[in-house]
């Protein structure tokens, strides 16, 4: 009897074990075929991509990243990542592709989405180039301002030389002055204050300064206008008469005269004391009122 219980518990066990090799089997198959139906449908979203940019069928990429069951929605979020990396990449590397598709107000909406689900890098730090061209046409065709500064403000900008986001001091200056300049233009004093920040703490590592004198003096202006915009009226008075003192070769006399003329404004603004007492003798003294 003790033999044929055991006879039945082996027998009973093997079967337990062909049943769950037979359900890793499946499972294993089940998971393969997935893998592959997912491979084929971002091939299929990628090569729309790609037929859709060539043509300029602005239609065709709404329906890659439109909610319709084949598009995008219809991958998981690491392939989503992937597919908007590979749209970001096709459509700076295309000579004939933008500016113009800008111009569509769905196809901006799709690119501004897209830079916002991409993996950790992109080939060629095409994403960067993209938010610099948006930014561009936002400020020169829509005078979208504030909006162009927060595409700007997404720039990925790394120290490391290996890094294809490697970005010098003065290129990292440049970008946080066009973002305060834009939020200056739009009356938004902190995010402009912020921006200006930014740049001064990266000002100091330019190894040409006498390479990029434009590019400091509009991050003094610009330092000057965030200081008299938050009513701090004696530094900024300070630092409009520095920047009248600047050469006429590099600024124009008018506008050096513009400098001085905001110098004696927030100087007058300021409280009293021994300091704008010390600015507004600069400026009375200055031969360009005589």
């Amino acid at each position: 009897h003790r033999r044929k219980q055991s006879s039945q518990e082996q027998e009973k066990g093997t079967q337990e074990e062909l049943s769950h090799k037979a359900a890793d089997h499946r499972n294993t198959r089940s998971h393969t075929l997935c893998r592959n139906e997912r491979d084929d449908k971002m091939e299929r979203l990628k090569e729309k991509i790609d037929s859709s940019i060539q043509s300029k069928n602005y239609g065709g990429i709404h329906e890659v990243f439109s909610a319709q069951p084949d598009s995008w929605n219809s991958i998981g979020q690491g392939e989503q990542r992937s597919l908007a990396a590979h749209f970001v990449k096709c459509a700076v590397s295309h000579p004939n592709f933008l500016p113009a598709a800008f111009g569509d107000e769905q196809m901006m909406k799709i690119m501004i989405d897209a830079l916002g689900h991409l993996p950790s890098t992109v080939e060629g730090a095409a994403d960067s180039k993209l938010r610099q061209m948006i930014f561009d046409y936002k400020v020169n065709e829509d005078s979208e301002f504030s909006e162009a500064a927060r595409i700007l403000s997404g720039t990925r900008m790394e120290d490391d030389p290996e890094s294809v986001y490697y970005t010098s001091a003065a290129t990292k200056c440049d970008v946080y002055v066009k973002i305060a300049e834009c939020f200056l233009e739009d009356d938004e004093i902190v995010e402009s204050d912020s921006a200006v920040t930014k740049a001064g703490s990266v000002i100091e590592g330019i190894k040409d300064p006498e390479q990029h004198v434009t590019l400091i003096l509009r991050f003094k202006s610009t330092y000057a206008r965030v200081l008299d915009a938050n009513r701090k009226f004696l530094s900024a008075a300070s630092r409009y008469h520095e920047l009248s003192q600047s050469s006429d070769d590099v600024i124009r006399a008018e506008d050096l005269l513009t400098m001085l003329g905001k110098a004696a404004t927030t100087a007058i603004l300021a409280p009293s004391g021994p300091q704008r007492h010390r600015v507004l003798g600069y400026i009375y003294n200055d031969s360009r009122l005589s």
